[in-house]
């Protein structure tokens, strides 16, 4: 499963830092097919691909700031 998201937060430097550190965001993602591009200071893009049987862990996954996501299986 692939998950894209647009996120928004007040700081990217920040952001990603606690992105790459966040412990159940790697345990339910694989990490080697994980992307973030950078649009700006306040916003990036991240596509996330998960194995089917670590979806039902997505409910536990928790990401700093504002999310908006589309799904695409």
């Amino acid at each position: 499963m692939i998950l894209v998201f647009k996120v928004s937060f007040n700081n990217y430097i920040v952001w990603k830092k606690e992105f790459d550190a966040h412990k159940e965001r790697a345990a339910v993602c694989e990490e080697s097919k994980t992307t973030v591009g950078k649009i700006n200071d306040i916003s990036c893009m991240v596509m996330l691909t998960m194995s089917t049987w670590r979806y039902v862990a997505i409910n536990e996954l928790r990401l700093p700031e504002k999310v908006e996501g589309i799904r695409d299986s």
